[in-house]
């Protein structure tokens, strides 16, 4: 990996030296990652030791922000359990402001307040990674996923979803970006109670004012006495049964079909958020066939679920690198999904497929939270490029971002977000010459898995026609007809995200990343026919699928494995901007 080639250079040595030595710094005008807003100047030192010490303080992140530090904010902490009504209130404050804007941790979240806020006459623009969407007449209201925030314009109302993100390994830097940089007069937060102490930091640090509302559950959640003995006959209508694998979930899809009789809705994180929303309507209308759920975490957040029983087969899941005990706060994001009050349900009841599991449940339900006490931060462009320039532009930009996650300058508040899976990606557009280090540091942001190898191909190629100027191609057309096998079916999943991330791309080069229509339309066709798929896949064969069990580079070369046997095959076809060419 670049980091362990990195440390045995030269520069890398040097750097260290350096940064090792107790150095005078300067108060910290540190920007977090993407800001738009007009920031202080960075200060350009002579010295080559003054210029990392500036460009890796990340001590006090909040004084980046003049616009939200001219303003006394007060801050509405909206802290509860799942299913207590703290993210209505924060939305109804949002319906009633003359302007402001949500931020949320998932498309499927921003769509849903967009089509709330629309329906009730207040007219709403939609800005996700992938799409931006402008009413006409334009809106002073604005739903968004929290990286796509805008901290230009001032609002009278803002609101940031499960600010429990805060300490995200990865993600953390977006919700401490808009905690400290949205301009908004009111600023709603909504989430678990565990984020109270590291908001009362933050709050402090930005010399704002900070409002707590508590909030319990709307309607009772129980643990069952018993599990269900590992008999998926006894899964009966508004069932949710949660799986932590692909190959789980349709294993256990097809075993409730045959033994309950009930058919079977799923969902899943790989599938496109489409897909996961037509699954969870079905699922929720009673005229429907369809009245169990088969899903995974991804239920955690994002789709309002009439959900009566959580039934967990697993307390545990594969999470990239090993298989570990779900956290208590995953098994309560998961187990509070049952009983919704707007479901007219009643008591929500959580139980376990197997009697071994119900012992653990129960002590982690009972467990309380551990409070978070440090939020992510992560470099902007420009931070990089001063560092570029410090090191002598001695080190790739995998190497770069490497060297700043490790030698970063950090309060006790706040941890440096993993820069790993950006430096990945560079490592795979690292062989296209002519890329400046911003186009580098934009295209390592797409939302793109380098362990894909569809993905890493696909970005390669990208990434070699930015740099010489050409049209980004989209190369592959979606088949011809619907996936026949769960082999199949992981190769169009896979395809799918490759345009979210061309899609992606688009929206920052705009001119290179040109067949935008056309991604949208092939986008669509792959949702609708992985959508068709779902319920006419035969049961599972004995080998891989792309399940839990196996690491996502092997799901990614299934994936590539599949897309050319398809392609040759009469299943994918050249796209005639593609290959053809």
């Amino acid at each position: 990996m670049a980091m362990a080639r990195l440390r045995s250079t030269a520069s890398w040595r040097s750097i260290r030296c350096m940064c090792s030595v107790p150095l005078p710094l300067s108060e910290g005008n540190v920007p977090l990652p993407f800001d738009e807003v007009p920031l202080r100047a960075l200060p350009q030192p002579t010295s080559r030791r003054k210029m990392l010490s500036t460009a890796m303080d990340l001590r006090r992140p909040e004084e980046a922000y003049p616009a939200a530090r001219a303003m006394r904010r007060t801050i509405h902490a909206h802290l509860g359990p799942t299913n207590s009504g703290k993210t209505h209130a924060a939305i109804e404050a949002l319906r009633a402001a003359k302007s402001g804007v949500y931020c949320g941790p998932l498309r499927l979240l921003a769509w849903e307040i967009h089509d709330q806020l629309s329906s009730a006459g207040v007219p709403c623009e939609l800005r996700t990674g992938q799409e931006v969407r402008t009413p006409e007449g334009g809106s002073e209201h604005t739903s968004c996923t929290v990286e796509m925030v805008s901290l230009r314009r001032a609002v009278e109302v803002g609101v940031v979803d499960e600010i429990q993100m805060l300490s995200h390994p990865e993600r953390g830097w977006a919700w401490s970006r808009a905690v400290f940089g949205l301009p908004a007069q009111a600023l709603h937060v909504c989430g678990s109670d565990d984020a109270l102490p590291l908001l009362e930091a933050l709050v402090e640090a930005c010399d704002d004012a900070l409002v707590v509302h508590r909030y319990e559950r709307l309607t009772p959640l129980e643990l069952a006495s018993r599990s269900l003995g590992g008999d998926l006959s006894k899964v009966r209508p508004g069932d949710c049964v949660v799986a932590f694998s692909r190959r789980e979930i349709f294993s256990l899809k097809q075993h409730v079909e045959e033994l309950s009789g009930l058919a079977c809705c799923v969902v899943y994180g790989s599938l496109p958020p489409e897909t996961r929303r037509t699954q969870a309507r079905i699922f929720n209308d009673p005229s429907e066939p369809a009245q169990v759920l088969i899903a995974s975490d991804a239920i955690g957040m994002g789709l309002n679920l009439r959900i009566q029983r959580i039934i967990f087969a697993s307390l545990s899941k594969f999470d990239g690198t090993t298989v570990r005990p779900l956290a208590p706060t995953e098994v309560k994001q998961i187990a509070g999904r049952a009983g919704r009050y707007s479901s007219n349900l009643g008591a929500g009841e959580v139980t376990c497929l197997h009697d071994g599991d119900l012992p653990l449940l129960r002590r982690t339900l009972s467990a309380p939270l551990s409070p978070l006490t440090r939020s992510g931060l992560a470099p902007t462009f420009e931070q990089l490029e001063l560092f570029d320039r410090a090191s002598g532009h001695s080190m790739s930009f995998a190497e770069l971002l490497m060297a700043f996650e490790e030698s970063a300058r950090l309060s006790e508040r706040h941890f440096c977000c993993a820069l790993e899976p950006m430096a990945r990606l560079a490592e795979i557009i690292e062989c296209a010459d002519g890329l400046g280090l911003y186009e580098r540091h934009v295209l390592c942001q797409a939302p793109l898995d380098p362990r894909d190898t569809l993905h890493a191909n696909l970005l390669r190629s990208w990434a070699r026609e930015l740099a010489k100027g050409k049209p980004a191609r989209l190369r592959y057309a979606p088949p011809e007809r619907p996936p026949r096998s769960h082999a199949e079916l992981q190769s169009l999943e896979s395809y799918f995200r490759a345009l979210d991330g061309y899609l992606w791309l688009a929206l920052r080069f705009a001119e290179s990343f040109s067949h935008t229509e056309k991604a949208h339309s092939y986008r669509d066709a792959c949702a609708a026919m992985i959508e068709a798929a779902l319920d006419d896949l035969p049961p599972l064969e004995g080998g891989s699928d792309g399940g839990g069990g196996h690491s996502q580079r092997e799901r990614g070369r299934v994936a590539a494995r599949e897309l050319a046997n398809r392609k040759r095959s009469g299943g994918f076809s050249c796209d005639a901007e593609g290959l053809r060419r």
